[in-house]
């Protein structure tokens, strides 16, 4: 079964419901496919991870308390449904019952107790050099591990917030589709706990982060040759990292703080949030834009540097002289003296005000 086929029998599940989230379950299911062939999946083997359209969509009615008629032939030991004690529904599943199918991964798993709740440590044995990370609605920290070994930690949360696999050289993270799909309805109290990557000193060719609601935290000067960023909501803070390629951080509506960096190219943007960046050194390019927010930039160096705002300031200092080519709408711009021949800085804000120093 490719996409196009799972989804129409996934749509075919909801008739005679009265559900107005049906787009909304569409275009879950429909991501959460391309991510998959994104990681090198065919459509068929992506949809075979997920489970039947008709598993997949009693999961979904069963979060959603939806109703729906039995089938006159349906067998008891396929779907039992039954009040706790409490008068709460709760579901029993049978082997071929209901279930959203996670990722295995082959790995030790070590199960520690904290104050604020259970901690979770799984110790990553596959060898991979890539990394990428998709959740809905979690904080993520990215570091340096003290030994040899990869640590996927999940704090405050339970056993089946994340799963995790290795496949052709890449760990993949993922909030659980079940986990995903209550906080995508933004209408359950269902909460993820956090996730901590700690990676072993050594050459990754990419990681990658794509999270719609939380923040993101990195740090621990690894050997990384490109460093990609998506965020919804949620703040970046990036630092200490010497011996990286490309690194590109977007976020909707969250601020991006990067520190002590050097590497070959740096874009960063934000449509909402504030910008800053701090002794960054870009070989070829520096790009920082945010639509709204502020800018401030302080001894960063870029054989081209592009500083652009549409409603916000941009501040900072520069760390040598520079041909300055400045833009300013109707705010008052304040830069030194333009220095022909050295690197050149373009700076442009439409409503804010531009004042920039060496």
């Amino acid at each position: 079964m490719n996409k196009q086929e799972f989804l129409r029998a996934l749509e075919a599940e909801f008739e005679g419901f009265s559900f107005d989230r049906l787009t909304e379950v569409l275009d879950f299911y429909g991501e959460m496919i391309d991510e998959r062939v994104e990681s090198g999946m065919t459509e068929e083997e992506a949809v075979e991870k997920i489970g039947s359209p008709r598993d997949a969509a009693a999961g979904i009615i069963e979060q959603e308390g939806l109703k729906k008629k039995p089938e006159e032939n349906a067998s008891p030991e396929e779907i039992i449904i039954s009040l706790d004690k409490k008068g709460h529904k709760e579901i029993r599943i049978s082997p071929n019952g209901i279930s959203l199918p996670g990722i295995l991964i082959s790995s030790d798993k070590i199960d520690l107790s904290g104050e604020e709740g259970e901690k979770l440590e799984m110790t990553v044995s596959d060898p991979f050099d890539a990394v990428k990370i998709f959740v809905c609605s979690a904080d993520v920290r990215i570091g340096r591990s003290e030994d040899d070994r990869t640590h996927v930690v999940n704090y405050g949360g339970k056993e089946d917030d994340f799963e995790i696999s290795v496949q052709d050289g890449t760990l993949f993270i993922r909030q659980s589709e079940k986990k995903a799909w209550s906080i995508f309805c933004r209408k359950y109290s269902m909460q993820s706990g956090d996730l901590g990557l700690f990676l072993p000193e050594k050459a990754y060719r990419l990681l990658e982060v794509k999270n719609k609601s939380g923040d993101l935290e990195m740090g621990g000067n690894m050997e990384i040759n490109e460093i990609q960023m998506t965020l919804g909501s949620g703040d970046i803070r990036f630092f200490g990292f010497y011996r990286v390629g490309t690194v590109s951080f977007l976020t909707k509506a969250g601020d991006i703080e990067a520190q002590e960096v050097e590497c070959e190219a740096m874009k960063a943007m934000s449509d909402a949030g504030d910008i800053r960046i701090e002794n960054v050194v870009a070989k070829t390019k520096l790009e920082v834009e945010s639509n709204a927010g502020d800018l401030l930039t302080m001894n960063c160096e870029a054989e081209e540097e592009y500083l652009r705002t549409g409603a916000g300031d941009i501040d900072g200092k520069l760390r040598s002289p520079k041909q300055i080519i400045a833009e300013c709408g109707v705010g008052e711009c304040h830069v030194p003296e333009s220095k022909t021949g050295a690197q050149t800085v373009f700076v442009k804000s439409g409503a804010g005000d531009i004042n920039l120093t060496y």
